[in-house]
């Protein structure tokens, strides 16, 4: 955009290209698509009421399209091809419980004895604030009651998961 243009129209003029981008009085570029690959604001829209209408596990499904297409814009396709694979193997086939800490159950165990032998929490009262939090859970079951006993009832496949809130968790073997 030539100076002379602008000063003519007071800095405010904007122009919006056929491609959807949009050229600011300062001449900066913004909006449009990578690599000019979207069709047009009407196939956006056909888009969105198509997005609008899923229903359950095709929710899903466009949340991970959505997550390798940001991932492949951010890092490069290699790198979302990985987190795909990754978040794949970690929620789909099991694959969580292979890198977690785990610990030997013994005996039937009190959930505060537990979550401090795990090193979930530092003490009982923090453990026992956690629980009244609504931040503890085994096996994806909120705990409420601070004097749960846990024990073989509870595994599943000789193994416990013990969750404190939602990026600390451990097992238990039986």
């Amino acid at each position: 955009m030539s100076p002379k243009f602008k000063e003519q129209n007071g800095y405010t003029f904007r122009i919006v290209t056929t491609e959807g981008d949009l050229i600011n009085p300062s001449g900066a570029i913004t909006g449009g698509s990578v690599a000019k690959k979207t069709v047009n604001i009407l196939g956006r829209g056909k888009e969105i009421e198509k997005l609008e209408k899923l229903q359950g596990a095709e929710i899903n499904e466009a949340k991970k399209i959505l997550a390798f297409e940001a991932t492949k814009i951010c890092r490069g396709e290699d790198a979302a091809k990985t987190a795909e694979a990754t978040a794949k193997e970690t929620f789909e086939n099991g694959g969580m419980w292979k890198d977690l800490p785990t610990f030997e159950l013994t005996s039937e165990m009190n959930i505060l004895d537990v979550l401090t032998y795990t090193s979930l929490c530092k003490s009982k009262s923090d453990a026992r604030r956690m629980i009244i939090g609504g931040a503890v859970s085994v096996n994806d079951e909120k705990i409420s009651d601070d004097k749960k006993v846990i024990d073989e009832t509870f595994a599943k496949d000789g193994k416990i998961l013990i969750s404190c809130g939602k990026k600390n968790k451990a097992i238990l073997k039986i």
